[in-house]
């Protein structure tokens, strides 16, 4: 069944996933400029694809929160407000950045 955000939209797994990123993070205080977990772990930690996890983390490194580093990690830019929702960037935030590109 799928998760609903507002009047009946289906959200998207990289919001859901994106959302417990933010959870992760606001729960266990993760400071900004801290580094998160390797994809690997953190996506074994959320039990969620190594695909999804990444489309998750563009659609915050879009919203401001983390800091995707090439080669070094992702870092937390932004301390997330507690309770907020990742919004709709349409089908993949991955296209969204193709396209700017």
């Amino acid at each position: 069944m799928p998760i609903h955000h507002r009047a009946g939209e289906a959200r998207r797994q990289y919001q859901v996933v994106a959302d417990r990123i933010r959870a992760l993070i606001a729960d266990e205080g993760i400071a900004t400029g801290s580094r998160l977990p390797a994809e690997r772990e953190l996506a074994l930690q959320l039990g969620v694809s190594r695909p999804s996890l990444r489309e998750a983390l563009i659609a915050l490194e879009i919203d401001g929160q983390v800091e995707i580093r090439g080669g070094s990690g992702v870092y937390v830019s932004a301390t997330p407000a507690g309770g907020g929702a990742t919004s709709a960037l349409g089908e993949s935030p991955a296209e969204l950045m193709q396209a700017r590109v």
